[in-house]
């Protein structure tokens, strides 16, 4: 037997996919891939989204923010705004993200939130198919997709089968300045980890 060339084919076969990064001020991102980001409200996560995309622009990244509930608050950004859409139905929103060439156009989408993707139906089975739709097109653009969950879990768990980084936010400490509540100091803790990332835990500042 040849053991060099057994050796060989054993490191190919077991070498793990190079994956690229952004790297932004609180955890790097992996590029082409679904993350979902927990957390409840005094978590800060949309905010957290907003530090991410803001990240990832000063590198001259472009980001997509889904607001379907047209409640964010875009001033955050002052001169790096992302692109905005407001789309009027959970459909909407997939329609929107299944056209590649859009998706080909910016580096980082985040959406507001999962509880706008849920079909109004009730029909599950095409909430699973939009999510692999949407997983298979992350991977084809290399576009990251960040999805808000203001859950621990969502109803049926469906988004967490195709996300490959599960990111929970949780405040440890609220910031206050002369008296004014200003933010909030957090951990972010890897729940899931598809994609090699070499972190199990962050911290995080939100400042409002």
């Amino acid at each position: 037997m040849d053991l060099d060339k057994y050796e060989q084919n054993i490191l190919k076969k077991s070498k793990i996919k190079e994956i690229s990064y952004h790297k932004t001020d609180i955890i790097d991102i992996p590029k082409g891939h679904l993350v979902e980001l927990r957390g409840i409200s005094d978590s800060g996560i949309l905010y957290l989204g907003f530090n991410i995309i803001k990240s990832i622009q000063k590198d001259g990244g472009i980001g997509l923010l889904i607001d379907s509930d047209h409640t964010s608050d875009i001033e955050f950004f002052k001169e790096e705004k992302p692109v905005i859409m407001h789309p009027n139905s959970p459909q909407e929103t997939f329609n929107i993200l299944s056209e590649e060439s859009l998706l080909n156009g910016v580096d980082i989408v985040l959406i507001n939130s999962v509880l706008n993707l849920l079909p109004l139906d009730g029909n599950y089975t095409t909430f699973s198919k939009n999510l692999s739709k949407l997983y298979s097109n992350a991977r084809k653009t290399n576009t990251t997709i960040i999805i808000l969950n203001p859950y621990t879990s969502n109803r049926y768990n469906i988004l967490s089968i195709f996300s490959e980084l599960i990111i929970v936010a949780k405040k440890t400490k609220t910031l206050n300045k002369h008296g004014k509540y200003v933010g909030i100091l957090g951990e972010g803790i890897i729940l899931k980890n598809r994609i090699n990332l070499q972190c199990n835990k962050f911290n995080y500042e939100v400042i409002y």
